[in-house]
């Protein structure tokens, strides 16, 4: 039988070790994400109640949901969901998460002007061998925000709510001349992993140049600062190409100093 529980407290760890493969909870750098993670949910929590859904058959966690509401634009936008072992998958498990979320998400909360919030965002990720996301989504209503894109998507809870989301440009800012600049998100632990991966790899083609990385939750000042920034800017520009894409990496930090 299918438990959904709220996240809290007493429970973050559950639900943090869904989102980490077993052989990696004892890497040092996963340990660093688990612990990053779990101050931003308890900050989370604390501001808004409820973040989370964790998934449990016969008491061991399985599955899990996480989001986050956006008050300003009277938005919540799911950051995660996800069912990592093969045995619990279509078993009914995010079926289940969702069923929980929708109830909770229909009902007037206070950072929505004690009103439900307009409509859901989500931006479904692939993970490989597993049933496409973008398709789970559509499935049970959501729409694309552009029809060209078949991940970013949205579910309208309010009638003719129409998701459009601000078109925001990095802005370089001068101080970032000659330096790199990495920002991580610390509701993911697979953030820290890629974040200390780029700066490894960077070090690799520009052995002296200084590297600061800022939490986007802690340091929210220095992100609205830059307006929408990337994940890795170098010599004040974009690093578009992902850290895995080696090659195309390690090509775009070397042009970013010409």
């Amino acid at each position: 039988m299918i438990k959904i529980k709220n996240i809290t407290s007493e429970n973050i760890d559950d639900f943090i070790k869904i989102c980490i493969p077993p052989d990696k909870l004892k890497d040092r750098t996963f340990i660093k994400g688990f612990e990053i993670k779990k101050k931003w949910i308890l900050k989370m929590i604390q501001r808004y109640q409820n973040i989370g859904k964790i998934a449990y058959i016969d008491e061991k966690p399985v599955g899990m949901i996480q989001y986050e509401p956006v008050p300003d634009k009277k938005i919540i936008e799911i950051n995660c969901v996800f069912v990592p072992e093969k045995e619990f998958q279509r078993k009914g498990v995010a079926k289940n998460l969702f069923k929980s979320f929708f109830k909770e998400v229909n009902r007037p909360q206070k950072y929505f002007y004690n009103e439900p919030p307009d409509g859901i965002v989500v931006y479904a990720f692939q993970v490989p061998g597993r049933y496409p996301q973008h398709l789970f989504f559509e499935k049970i209503g959501f729409k694309r925000v552009y029809e060209d894109n078949p991940y970013f998507l949205y579910y309208p809870l309010k009638k003719n709510f129409i998701y459009k989301p601000e078109q925001k440009s990095y802005k370089p800012v001068p101080e970032d001349k000659n330096k790199v600049i990495i920002f991580y998100n610390p509701s993911c632990p697979w953030s820290i992993y890629f974040s200390k991966l780029m700066k490894k790899k960077i070090k690799e083609v520009l052995p002296d140049i200084p590297i600061i990385m800022y939490n986007r939750f802690e340091d929210r000042e220095e992100v609205i600062k830059r307006v929408n920034p990337p994940d890795c800017i170098i010599n004040t520009k974009e690093i578009k190409a992902f850290v895995l894409d080696e090659e195309n990496f390690k090509k775009e930090v070397k042009e970013a100093l010409i």
